[in-house]
């Protein structure tokens, strides 16, 4: 008998794994649309890695990011606090609107790029590029570089 009154209570039921669940998702709702200060904190924790001691003063590698990120943060500083200005004055450098397979437009793709850039340099130092190789390179190897 209490099987029979259980069976009719779970009749209507059905399992979970059954069940479909919907999740709202709003279209103003995900991360934060990050700020002027955000994307210059970024640029400057990568000059200040690449100024650390962690890359030789000799580094291409030091160099080249060095120049690049300075520029940026110049331009963006340059810009002022408009978020506007900053964008179109990073669009005029190539650093934002290039399209490609991910639009990296506005100041979202230009911080996205800076993180990444910031990583890669922790990655480098970390790994320590910049250092002789253990085995020498196979003659003739970098030629075609020259």
């Amino acid at each position: 008998m209490m099987l029979r009154a259980a069976t009719r209570a779970l009749a209507g039921t059905r399992p979970a794994a059954l069940q479909r669940t919907y999740a709202f998702v709003s279209p103003t709702s995900g991360p934060p649309k990050p700020s002027i200060e955000s994307l210059t904190d970024v640029y400057e924790r990568t000059l200040g890695l690449l100024a650390s001691g962690a890359f030789p003063a000799d580094s291409v590698y030091r160099q080249s990011v060095a120049a690049l990120t300075q520029r940026k943060l110049d331009t963006v500083r340059k810009a002022g606090a408009d978020l506007t200005a900053v964008e179109s004055a990073l669009r005029s450098i190539g650093e934002i609107g290039q399209g490609g397979l991910t639009a990296n437009e506005g100041i979202e793709g230009a911080f996205d790029t800076a993180q990444d850039e910031l990583k890669l340099a922790e990655s480098m130092a970390e790994w320590k590029a910049h250092e002789p190789l253990e085995e020498p390179a196979p003659e003739r190897q970098w030629e075609y570089f020259k």
